[in-house]
């Protein structure tokens, strides 16, 4: 038999080891559907103080290895572990000063701010190119995730022509969010790695002059690109989505792709989900209820089983659209309706969030934080989920409502487009509501629509069920990853 096509996921993050967005449940699941499909998957990560060794315990793999960093030496282990409820190995870089801390990320914003950001995902990059060879597995494909991993192509290449390793992988770049971009000084990166703008054509490119982006390095130095939903993969080689780096996507146009990510169905899946009050199938649609109920009581809401409950989950960021929420959350409390917020961010619109809660605490609900439990009974308890997104790669919030039978309202934008048709232009295809323009009015004349559904209860429940059986896995995607991967290995590389 021949070996079995292989693949090693590099990211900064893997869910549930370490999560704080979409990239680790992409990462968490990907990788275990893959190898329904005969792959041989396995993941390379950061060993992060933050990661609870006792529930996910690991083993000393290999190690000490020296990492050369501006002329000091830096030691690195190699631990192992397996994803929870599968046979996938992750392996785990162990280094106390760059992982060691009790956070995935030093900078919460969704902009890099600080260096000391850069420095431990740069110091990644490096380490990774140490430790391939010592894994005892050579990847057919290395997969590298958004622009903590920018580098890594490049200095796996370094290292093979330097020390001549046994590993010739190819490469794919998957942009989660192409507005999280890794851009600093050039001159501080350069340093840091101990590499010359002369050592590699790559290490050209230039924003505004003076800056390095690993975005950028991992789009132009990776074998094939590719993002997170069909529709976003086109809306990244214009200006409007294209966050400045239209012109470098538009160079690698031939190469970029997109693949829409699916959801964890075991994982969601409001018939066995341990952490609904009542549990429901589509067959026994009516138990839903119960979980509005259980809801509204336990956010101190008016309990009241008439009343359209809107969700929220996500960042509270303009992205996110909080700007358009806060146009129409007193508009919707005014014709009866019940608004749940769930999600952190930006200070002013967590403020915003809270007034409107206090100002309102019958009909509006803002919890800053996050909460996986409260975030799935939202997703149980709501009638209708927001995601009036600006711009939005994929999107998983709004396949696990419409797994919780909970019918979205969403922007034409992005994943959102592909996976969320217009109920107002096809009542028998449409999957929920649907606005183009970016604003509050567009979005009220969405929600306005929902309630007039709303009114019609089994209308509303036919729909709802009738979202419940579509199939969100990632059964169709694992295999389009799995094309991709072998259309890469037969490109040229230039």
């Amino acid at each position: 038999m021949s070996k079995p096509l292989s693949v090693l996921f590099v990211a900064s993050e893997v869910a549930p080891l370490a999560k704080v967005g979409g990239l680790a449940d992409v990462v968490g699941a990907l990788p275990k559907a893959l190898r329904k499909n005969g792959i041989d998957a396995r993941i390379l990560m950061p060993k992060y103080g933050a990661i609870d060794s006792t529930k996910y315990p690991m083993t000393e793999r290999s190690g000490p290895f020296e990492v050369v960093v501006k002329g000091e030496r830096e030691l690195i282990k190699i631990f192992e572990t397996r994803l929870p409820n599968s046979d996938v190995p992750i392996y785990l870089i162990d280094n106390e000063r760059f992982f060691g801390g009790d956070r995935v990320y030093y900078d919460a914003s969704a902009f890099v701010s600080q260096f000391i950001e850069f420095e431990r995902f740069l110091f990644f990059g490096l380490a990774v190119s140490t430790v391939l060879p010592q894994l005892n597995f050579s990847p057919d494909v290395i997969h590298c995730h958004d622009w903590h991993t920018g580098t890594i192509p490049l200095l796996v290449r370094r290292a093979e022509q330097i020390n001549r390793l046994s590993v010739d992988p190819k490469f794919v770049f998957t942009i989660h969010n192409l507005a999280n971009q890794g851009r600093w000084n050039a001159d501080d990166i350069l340093a840091f790695l101990g590499l010359s703008a002369n050592d590699d054509p790559l290490l050209a490119f230039r924003q505004d002059g003076r800056d390095m982006n690993l975005m950028a390095l991992g789009i132009l130095g990776a074998d094939a690109v590719n993002t997170v939903s069909p529709n976003y993969a086109q809306e990244i080689l214009t200006a409007e989505y294209g966050e400045k780096l239209e012109g470098v996507l538009a160079s690698r146009r031939d190469q970029l792709s997109g693949i829409l990510n699916g959801i964890d169905v075991d994982h969601f899946n409001p018939a066995t989900d341990p952490t609904l009050p009542a549990k429901y199938s589509a067959d026994t649609f009516h138990i839903k209820a119960q979980n509005k109920l259980g809801l509204q009581n336990k956010l101190g809401l008016k309990v009241d089983p008439r009343a359209p409950l809107f969700g929220f989950v996500g960042r509270l960021t303009d992205q996110k659209g909080m700007d358009l929420l806060e146009g129409i959350m007193g508009r919707l409390s005014d014709r009866g309706g019940q608004v749940v917020i769930l999600g952190t961010g930006m200070s002013e619109l967590e403020s915003i969030a809270r007034d409107a809660a206090k100002n309102n605490p019958q009909m509006i609900s803002a919890t800053i934080g996050f909460d996986a439990a409260l975030a799935q009974l939202i997703y149980a308890g709501s009638d209708f989920f927001l995601m009036p997104s600006r711009f939005e790669p994929c999107g998983l919030g709004q396949m696990i409502a419409m797994r919780y039978g909970t019918i979205p309202i969403v922007r034409s934008t992005g994943g959102l487009r592909d996976t969320v048709q217009n109920y107002m232009t096809d009542a028998t295809n449409g999957r929920g509501f649907v606005f183009e323009n970016y604003t509050t009015e567009a979005l009220w004349n969405a929600a306005e629509q929902a309630l007039a559904l709303y009114a019609d209860r089994a209308a509303t429940e036919a729909l709802a069920r009738r979202l419940m059986s579509l199939n969100f896995s990632w059964d169709t995607s694992s295999r389009l990853y799995v094309d991709l991967y072998e259309h890469t290995l037969t490109i040229k590389r230039g």
